[in-house]
Order: C-alpha cells, then structure tokens, then sequence
C-alpha cells in the first residue's frame, strides 16, 4: 500500500475576510475532491487571510499511481488559481503488504 500527500501554499492576496477565503477554499478543495477522488484539507494558515496551505492525500497499490494523481491534482489547482501556488511537495509513504492487522 502507498500513501502520498500533496502539499501546497495558495497566496490569496485579495481576501478580505475569513469568510471569504473559507469559500474559495472549500469550493477548490471540493472541485478537487470530487474529479480526483483525493482527500483534501487546509493543513495550516486556518486563521490567515492572506494564504491557505493545503493538503490532498491518495492510497493505492502503485506509487507511480499515487505520484500521477498529485500531479495532476497540482496542474488543476495552478489552473484553478493561476500565479498563486507555491511550496508544493509530494510525501510518499510505502506500508508492507505483509503486515497483519
């Protein structure tokens, strides 16, 4: 089993309150989660109006698999907010098949 996890900072420069950047974010954050079927969370910055750090996670039996989805989790979102991305990083994690739970 793989695991990886997309991380990414969104500059948001023209927010002025928390509400609105608590929509911006959950609309991205449910647009991707719903074409690429990925966990998504705001990770840090919650109380920071002027950024988001953002986390998208998937499981699967490939990590070349895992890697494409991320890769093209991170094309949608520097297409959803073009100019706004930065620090992004993939985490892999490999879990032995043969371990017993």
């Amino acid at each position: 089993m793989v695991v990886s996890v997309l991380r990414l900072r969104i500059d948001l420069p023209g927010t002025t309150s928390l509400k609105e950047k608590r929509r911006v974010i959950a609309s991205l954050k449910e647009r991707v989660g719903t074409r690429f079927r990925v966990a998504a969370a705001e990770v840090a910055a919650n109380d920071d109006l002027r950024r988001a750090v953002l986390a998208f996670a998937v499981v699967a039996n490939s990590g070349v698999h895992t890697e494409s989805v991320l890769q093209k989790v991170m094309r949608f979102v520097e297409d959803a907010v073009p100019d706004r991305v930065s620090g992004a990083r993939v985490f892999t994690e490999h879990y032995d098949p043969e371990d017993d739970y």
